[in-house]
């Protein structure tokens, strides 16, 4: 079998000796190589004449001058360059080979697609997965199907060749040359080398911008004739890449741009050819019926509008999957401190290019709810692979991250919708919205619960509260935010041993900072308890929408020498171990609609710990717990709060005693009950 090399170059003078000297270690040497000059201006030709004198096998041909093109990817110049190459040649080759000149090869490249067309006579195209090296060192693989090749390996068969020629010289026509090799009879496949891949020097687009790349490459979707819906989707799964949103965005804009200018095409036939191959693809995707891993786990996906695994509900659920044989895998938001794709505790996590902005009005918070949706149904279709999930747990809010599990549906799994909070109260709470709002966000809620399989939520006042609002009372599952009892006993051991004598008596607050749970509210009251306790300490762990307002009230108070904050929300070991180390708990919850029907997962935790609790007297809290139990405080009453606060610290015999009260009560909550109940709805969805 003989081979020929053409590499058509301009002004190249950075890689091409690179890619020379990767032809020269070929342990199969190509049998002719042309080096096709399409007018540099550098020493690109020089440097080619060099390695054609050292080696006979290698021409440098010049392409005819002609005017320079603005744009060469939009007139297709490689290619043009490429194929003029190949007209000097005779006909004594079987493959002949485009290379771009930014490459550099492993040694056994040529010899091993040697062998894959010896041993295939109907392969009529062929290639290499190509890798490109990131600015940290990491080399990071090109999305490229095995069914397709990228333009810069391209190896064709010479008679294949003939018999697709002429190409057209038109944005996609590297799409366009493969589909009509396939709809020729032949077979196209990109290779894994033995050595490695081939690694492109220069960055994607490195030459003229990010972002104007990807308005090229949607450009080229149109030039070959995509489906209107795959461009969508194409579109979606590059809001992924850099930079997040604005690469699908331009990719879109592209194709749309073309579309309005109607640039040239692919044959009407190719184009329907390559539509149907994009439909069977995409149906075959959807069909695939759900899998268990290799030691036969089913598999479990979470998607969260939060941090993993920060959030103390999802990594309680998580690790209760995963404890029942769940293979389990979560969707988040990212976090700069931690790497985009990581395993914790077993946990396979994907964060997306996204994080949650503090503080932002309805619209913001609604199109970053509504970006956060795109990117986790392409990040839950990806990493759902051949495979696909056995079950898609999402979690809200927002109520329409629904829609990341319709995919996953489509092709068997079974979803489960977990309500943290009810939407409808929490954005009125945030956002006082009107009446007509508030059937839109009901109605998303009750579809939601619907399209989903099973409905889970935090305590028995949501679930009736849910049916109210029309959602099958027999699909909603209460699995309470208790803590897991190891956790519990771990971090009062610790607690115990790293006691030391301390000065000052010492309150704290965990979870999300934000007006209506009633952080201010606890400063202030803090600040008129401070002159009857001594030493009185506040620890506030944890961050949210208004961690800097809370900063400043604790500022105008003069509280900063008294006030801590963690400024971030910490694992929750940790949490528990200082919580466990302090002499009150405080839930101060402000009264509105929401937190009526709110139980607080702080307040089981601190139960739990048998740390003493002040409790504002709301419903749902008055309702789980007794004044003989918990101390309670009227809501939003800064007066009421610090006498709690100080009958606590004065009574600390009779605040004890209220809260072993309160741990034998919370028996009735107990993690293993909930656990359980968590479980067997899993078992009862996967068989």
């Amino acid at each position: 079998m003989r081979i020929a090399v053409v590499v058509p170059l301009r002004d190249e003078e950075r890689y091409l000796g690179t890619l020379l000297a990767s032809l020269a270690e070929q342990t199969r040497p190509p049998d002719r190589v042309l080096l096709v000059d399409d007018g540099s201006v550098d020493s690109s030709p020089d440097i080619a004449e060099r390695f054609a004198a050292a080696n006979t096998n290698v021409t440098v041909l010049h392409r005819p001058p002609r005017p320079r093109e603005r744009d060469r990817m939009v007139s297709a110049s490689e290619l043009r360059s490429f194929l003029w190459g190949v007209e000097q040649l005779d006909n004594g080759y079987d493959v002949v080979a485009k290379l771009d000149a930014d490459l550099r090869l492993p040694p056994g490249m040529l010899a091993e697609l040697e062998r894959r067309f010896a041993a295939d006579p109907r392969l009529g195209l062929a290639g290499a997965y190509l890798s490109e090296e990131a600015p940290d060192g990491r080399l990071h693989r090109h999305r490229c199907p095995s069914g397709n090749v990228e333009g810069a390996t391209k190896f064709y068969r010479w008679e294949c060749l003939r018999a697709i020629s002429p190409i057209p010289a038109i944005l996609g026509w590297d799409t366009i040359d493969e589909a009509r090799i396939r709809r020729a009879g032949w077979r196209t496949q990109t290779f894994e080398m033995p050595g490695g891949d081939p690694i492109h020097l220069r960055r994607l687009w490195a030459g003229d911008g990010i972002l104007r790349g990807y308005r090229r490459a949607g450009r080229a979707a149109y030039g070959y004739g995509s489906h209107p819906l795959v461009v969508a989707l194409s579109a979606a799964v590059r809001m992924r890449d850099h930079p997040p949103v604005l690469a699908g965005a331009s990719y879109f804009t592209g194709w749309v741009g073309a579309a309005s200018r109607r640039h040239p095409r692919a044959e009407p036939e190719l184009r329907r050819f390559i539509q149907a191959e994009q439909g069977r693809r995409l149906w075959g995707m959807l069909r695939r019926s759900p899998a268990r891993d290799g030691r036969g786990r089913p598999r479990l996906c979470m998607i969260v509008h939060s941090r993993y695994p920060n959030d103390p509900r999802v990594s309680r659920l998580a690790r209760m999957a995963q404890e029942a044989g769940y293979r389990v895998e979560v969707v988040c938001l990212c976090e700069s401190d931690r790497p985009a794709r990581e395993v914790v505790d077993g946990v396979v996590v994907t964060r997306l290019p996204i994080t949650h902005r503090r503080g932002v009005g309805a619209f913001a918070l609604v199109l970053e709810y509504v970006v956060f949706t795109v990117l986790a149904t392409v990040a839950v279709a990806v990493r759902a692979g051949r495979a696909g999930f056995d079950i898609v747990h999402v979690h809200n809010p927002p109520d329409f991250l629904i829609a990341a599990a319709v995919l996953p549906r489509l092709r068997g799994a079974r979803v489960l919708f977990d309500i943290h909070d009810l939407s409808p109260l929490m954005f009125d709470a945030r956002f006082s919205s009107s009446g007509v709002l508030q059937r839109v966000i009901t109605a998303v809620e009750r579809a939601a619960c619907r399209f989903a399989d099973g409905v889970i939520t935090v305590h028995e006042p949501y679930r009736e509260e849910l049916v109210s609002h029309g959602v099958d009372s027999e699909k909603i599952t209460v699995v309470m935010n208790t803590q897991d009892e190891r956790l519990i006993e771990t971090a009062r051991r610790r607690a115990r041993e790293r006691a030391v004598a301390r000065d000052g008596w010492r309150a704290v607050y965990h979870g999300t900072i934000t007006e209506w749970y009633g952080v201010p509210l606890l400063l202030r009251a803090a600040a008129l308890a401070r002159e009857s306790i001594d030493d009185l300490r506040v620890a506030i762990i944890g961050e949210g929408d208004d961690l800097p307002q809370a900063q400043a009230v604790a500022d105008q108070l003069d509280l900063r020498a008294s006030v801590t904050f963690s400024g971030r929300y910490l694992p929750i070991g940790e949490v528990l171990e200082q919580a466990a180390s302090a002499d009150c708990g405080v839930v101060p919850n402000l009264e509105s609609a929401l937190n009526e029907l709110t139980l607080s997962s702080k307040l089981l935790e601190y139960v739990a710990l048998g740390v003493p609790v002040v409790v504002a007297r709301l419903r749902t809290l008055a309702h789980h717990f007794g004044d003989h139990e918990v101390t309670f405080f009227q809501p939003g009453d800064a007066d009421g709060l610090a006498a709690a606060l100080r009958w606590v610290a004065e009574h600390p015999d009779e605040a004890r005693a209220k809260a072993q009260h309160a741990l034998r009560r919370s028996s009735e909550y107990s993690w293993a009950e909930n656990r359980d109940r968590y479980v067997a709805l899993l078992r009862s969805l996967t068989g």
